[in-house]
């Protein structure tokens, strides 16, 4: 990077600048090549629903939600060929803490058990004040067997900020309940497989989703977009994971209560691209990785040398010049 600041500085012809620029990307190439490792492969099939709503509505029915996912998953682990290791439901598909509404969690143990599969979901638990956001494994024989707890909660969706003047603007905002936070991660174990389970908003955190698949094997990516309708944010939300996935190394199972749902490799490629509300199963047999990449080792530092080495240059720039622009 020296270098290149130097020849941008030095050559004041276009030519030298586009020396400058050849020399970062080729300097830059050794770095962006991905570290990880193979490590196995895991079978899954991951299920998309669909609800009868789109809209802010989706969820008026809870327990609808919740056993369309039960049904098409039965369904397919009737009709398959190929048994998978496990079966991922998205966020919000148990909206209906199975700890607390043991009917929920009786038909839960009864598809596991009956296949011997088991199930990591997206699910409310709790209730009122102690509601949170989890991604729960739900394992054959054994019922609830770990949770994690969505760190990065959606402001305006699952926490109202500046409660009483947001109620003061709009009586929408009484309709907001506030979930609470988790503060650690956690990754689900199936066999050889570490899945680290990403709930919707947290994608969003570098840190967060760092400390999650330095964790983890592979990555599910849990979310619900019913409530944004037939809108890009499915599809954008499905972009960023693509990002994330080359910038971890690792294979993403994007899953979503209505779509856009898929598969990721560590390249960015994505196979099984879902439509929107479609009510499908898609399975793969899908790609274990191991170790870090040069982001996840050295991501602060490049973040900010991203930051302030275009600041740097361009003051070398302007006292070379005499603070003539």
């Amino acid at each position: 990077m020296a270098l290149v600041i130097y020849l941008f500085i030095r050559h004041k012809s276009r030519q030298g600048i586009y020396i400058s620029v050849l020399v970062a990307i080729v300097g830059a190439l050794p770095l962006m090549q991905s570290r990880t490792i193979s490590a196995g492969t895991v079978e899954v099939a991951a299920v998309q629903a669909g609800v009868k709503h789109l809209g802010l509505n989706f969820n008026e029915r809870a327990a609808q939600v919740f056993y369309d996912h039960l049904a098409l998953s039965r369904q397919y682990l009737i009709s398959t060929k190929v048994k998978p290791d496990v079966i991922i439901w998205p966020e919000n598909a148990i909206d209906i803490d199975p700890a607390i509404h043991v009917e929920i969690g009786r038909e839960l143990s009864e598809l596991a058990n009956a296949f011997q599969v088991p199930i990591i979901a997206g699910a409310v638990l709790g209730e009122s004040e102690t509601l949170r956001n989890a991604s729960i494994l739900w394992r054959p024989k054994v019922g609830l067997d770990g949770e994690y707890i969505k760190n990065h909660l959606t402001p305006f969706g699952e926490y109202m900020p500046l409660r009483s003047l947001a109620e003061f603007i709009s009586p929408f905002a009484q309709k907001v309940s506030d979930f609470h936070p988790g503060s650690d991660v956690h990754v689900h174990s199936i066999n050889s497989a570490r899945i680290s389970p990403i709930i919707c908003f947290d994608l969003l955190d570098d840190g967060l989703v760092t400390r999650l698949t330095k964790q983890g094997n592979v990555i599910a990516l849990q979310t619900n977009s019913a409530t944004f309708g037939r809108s890009a944010q499915s599809a954008q939300e499905f972009a960023i994971a693509r990002i994330r996935a080359v910038e971890h190394g690792r294979s993403i199972i994007s899953i979503s209560t209505s779509g856009v749902s898929g598969f990721i490799d560590r390249s960015g490629q994505f196979s099984a691209l879902t439509t929107i509300n479609q009510a499908v199963v898609i399975s793969k047999r899908v790609q274990l990785f191991e170790g870090t990449t040069v982001s996840d080792r050295y991501r602060p530092g490049i973040t900010w040398s991203v930051i302030l080495l275009p600041y740097l240059a361009a003051l070398a720039l302007l006292r070379r010049r005499g603070g003539k622009i």
